[in-house]
């Protein structure tokens, strides 16, 4: 969960630092002057946008390398930024000075950083080796230093523009680390998928491709109030015989085409569940109002004629015996005691079907 939390943290401060360079790259453009016709305001804007970039940089790089939320190095410097950035936006305001006078301290910031960025780097190193995510930093870092040494040299010499190769850099490191950061978060998501169609796997029967009995136990311990529940459970009649006379293979065909039909009729009303070799349920939630359990049996009884035609297995009788029982706060103690009274009428059926 920490590790899922870093990389969350670091999707989002990457993409606020990407936001907060590309605006001051953006202001560094002729383009500018159509959105800011004022350039003092947007002289502001620029030192503003430096000023900023340093914590949210600084984060991401922390979060990118899932570090530590205990991080000294990392959170020392930013509650140092954070301070410096305010006390240079006051000294703005008051007119004590300037932020074209203190410019120099915003530099220091960021090249703190990128040392920073190059401590992390040389740590993970250390660690993991060249891993993919440290090529891709070693390749964001060196295009970030270039374009900051260029952007200072420029600045430093009076130039009205940061040079080409200075931009460059920028969408240089952005691209590369955002390549990295959403590759990793697809694979987080893949991982993701993968736990969810194992957690599925592990509550799924293969064969019927229905709930298996694990899940239906884990819905009895995860339900505390069972009021307006009912269940129907099913067993198969003629299965053993089948099995020993007909083959495995038309027993499997036996049990798939029951569980279709019990999955047609009962399925919409609830989940279906096999609780043993040939037993099954279907637990339904009727609140709103009463099951008509009969309606629903003739059905079952109908469709059993077109499951024959269908397997056309000579011999073989499609019976699926069925019970019903509605939880009764008055006399259940639980589930199971609901469970138990519908099977009772279930073994009735069983009984009633062989007789016929």
């Amino acid at each position: 969960m920490q590790k899922n939390i870093a990389q969350t943290e670091a999707l989002f401060y990457f993409g606020l630092f990407a936001m907060i360079i590309g605006a001051w790259a953006l202001n560094e453009t002729d383009l500018a002057t159509l959105l800011i016709e004022d350039r003092k305001i947007a002289s502001l804007i620029g030192y503003m946008l430096l000023m900023i970039m340093s914590v949210p940089f600084i984060q991401a790089e922390k979060n990118f390398f899932q570090g530590e939320k205990k991080s000294v190095v990392s959170n020392v410097l930013c509650a140092l930024f954070t301070v410096m950035d305010i006390v240079l936006l006051v000294c703005h305001m008051t007119g004590v000075k300037e932020f074209k006078y203190s410019v120099y301290f915003i530099h220091m910031m960021l090249i703190i950083s990128l040392i920073y960025f190059c401590g992390v780097l040389i740590k993970r190193i250390h660690v993991n080796g060249f891993d993919r995510k440290v090529k891709a930093n070693i390749i964001g870092a060196a295009a970030l230093g270039i374009s900051m040494i260029v952007d200072l040299i420029a600045y430093y010499k009076g130039m009205q523009q940061t040079d080409l190769i200075g931009k460059l850099g920028i969408l240089v490191f952005i691209i590369v680390l955002g390549y990295e950061s959403i590759s990793e978060a697809f694979e987080k998501i893949k991982e993701g998928q993968k736990a969810d169609f194992y957690k599925e796997m592990a509550v799924t029967d293969t064969m019927t491709g229905v709930y298996n009995r694990s899940a239906f136990q884990e819905w009895e311990h995860e339900t505390s109030d069972y009021e307006g529940y009912s269940i129907a459970t099913f067993d198969l009649n003629n299965l053993k015989w089948c099995n020993d006379n007909l083959g495995h293979a038309a027993g499997d065909a036996y049990i798939q085409a029951s569980v279709r039909i019990i999955k047609e009729i009962f399925g919409r009303h609830g989940k279906c569940y096999r609780i043993g070799g040939d037993e099954f349920c279907t637990v339904i939630n009727q609140k709103s109002k009463k099951f008509d359990i009969e309606r629903h049996v003739k059905q079952l009884r109908e469709l059993e004629k077109y499951a024959e035609e269908e397997l056309g297995i000579k011999g073989l009788n499609v019976q699926i015996a069925c019970g019903y029982a509605e939880y009764d706060i008055k006399t259940d103690k639980n589930f199971e005691d609901t469970r138990s009274r519908a099977d009772k009428k279930m073994y009735e059926s069983k009984r009633r079907l062989k007789r016929e």
